[in-house]
């Protein structure tokens, strides 16, 4: 196109386009699958299904099953995001520990197995990395390399160990189904320190969290309540959801969420409840009945999604 004298070409800009969407576009155009974008997501074992279903951390709307026993071959028993974003599943079919990816639910590895591992629950990582998991038929914590999965040593032992988290303090304090009480061990050695909470009605401690507070809570399986404890001494303050509250029954996990309030797993009714952070008052059914198909929910976890 020729222009006259003195006539103004037009310019076109150049489009701004960042290095990543580029990057994106030439793997659509070469057939490469689009990657999967990760929101805030609530993990929560459906023990009835055999899954590990997915829900929106902000309006509790299902979003997919991550996890599906039937592709596995195994049943869920414990939950946990590794330091890095990877889930961590307990699998007593196979007395092991699997690695998931969070974004497409496969399983990545065996991560972890032991002949000391049996009927593996609950699992966390430590301060340091390591990661500790219930071997529930053997009554002991086992402790595991965080990074490569090599088992290191039986890290603490007692009667019918339920659950487990770490402290404020670094230390270690799991609950026990056959005293009703949770056990503070040392977060160094492993060695027993004292009975750290117990009484008040406390019965079968499904989960136990520390709160933003630096609180201990509890959730009382068979008397429809989460307990607090004062996060120092242990010493018993109230039951922070009082029972049957908000149609509470069985209660199983519980966890803080991103907005400060605190989420239980309510079993029997195939819930997940939220409480305010600050006063245990009920604030809904986060996650109601019938909702992504739950069913007889246990465990539950955020994952940032970052």
């Amino acid at each position: 196109m020729s222009f006259g004298k003195g006539a103004k070409r037009s310019r076109i800009k150049p489009l701004a386009v960042s290095a990543g969407a580029l990057l994106l576009g030439l793997m659509s155009l070469i057939g490469f699958p689009a990657v999967k974008a990760r929101t805030p997501a609530l993990h929560v074992i459906s023990s009835g299904t055999q899954e590990l279903k997915s829900f929106s951390a902000t309006t509790g709307q299902f979003i997919e099953n991550l996890a599906r026993s039937a592709g596995a071959g195994l049943s869920i028993s414990g939950i946990a995001v590794g330091p890095d974003g990877n889930l961590y599943l307990s699998a007593p079919a196979t007395n092991s520990i699997l690695q998931v990816s969070p974004v497409t639910g496969r399983v990545q590895r065996v991560f972890a197995s032991s002949i000391n591992l049996k009927n593996p629950t609950r699992l966390v990582f430590g301060p340091t990395g390591a990661l500790y998991v219930i071997s529930f038929n053997t009554n002991q914590v086992l402790r595991f390399d965080g990074s490569t999965g090599e088992f290191i040593d039986v890290f603490a032992s007692l009667n019918k160990p339920e659950s487990l988290a770490f402290g404020p303090d670094g230390n270690l304090y799991v609950g026990s189904s056959a005293t009703n009480s949770v056990m503070r061990f040392s977060g160094v050695t492993g060695e027993f320190m004292d009975v750290f909470a117990s009484g008040s009605g406390l019965n079968d401690p499904k989960d136990v969290v520390f709160g933003p507070d630096g609180d201990l809570y509890v959730t009382s399986f068979n008397t429809d309540e989460v307990k607090r404890f004062e996060g120092r001494s242990g010493a018993f303050i109230e039951n922070f959801v009082r029972a049957r509250s908000g149609g509470l029954v069985s209660p199983y996990g519980v966890r803080f969420g991103i907005d400060g309030n605190l989420y239980v797993s309510s079993y029997s009714t195939n819930e997940v409840k939220r409480y305010v952070g600050s006063s245990g008052a009920f604030v809904d059914n986060f996650i109601p009945a019938g909702e992504g198909g739950l069913v007889r929910p246990t465990l539950l976890v955020f994952d940032s999604g970052s």
